[in-house]
C-alpha cells in the first residue's frame, strides 16, 4: 500500500516541476496536470510489473514511475497543441 502513496507522489513531484518549467506553454488547470503526472506514473509502474520489468516497491518501478510521468506529460502537451492549431485552422 505503501508503493501507491510513493508511486503517486513522484507522478506529482514531476508534474509540479514540470509544471514550474513550462509555465509560459501550459494551458492545463493544476488538477490536469497532477491527474495526468499521477495516472502516467501509475501506468509505468503497473506496466512494469506486469510484464515482469521490476516489482512496484523497487528503485526501478520509482524511477520508471518518473519517466512515465514525465512522457504522460510531455505527450499531452503535443497533443494539446495540435489540437488548437487544428481548431485554428493553421
Amino acid at each position: 500500500m505503501e508503493e501507491i502513496f510513493w508511486v503517486a507522489a513522484i507522478g506529482l513531484t514531476i508534474a509540479l516541476l514540470g509544471r514550474g518549467f513550462f509555465r509560459a506553454q501550459d494551458r492545463m488547470k493544476m488538477v490536469d496536470t497532477a491527474t495526468f503526472g499521477i495516472f502516467g506514473a501509475a501506468a509505468v509502474a503497473f506496466l512494469g510489473n506486469v510484464f515482469g520489468f521490476f516489482e512496484v516497491g523497487s528503485n526501478d518501478s520509482y524511477i520508471g514511475a518518473a519517466i512515465g510521468a514525465a512522457i504522460m506529460l510531455y505527450a499531452y502537451g503535443l497533443w494539446a497543441k495540435r489540437a488548437v492549431s487544428a481548431r485554428s485552422g493553421r
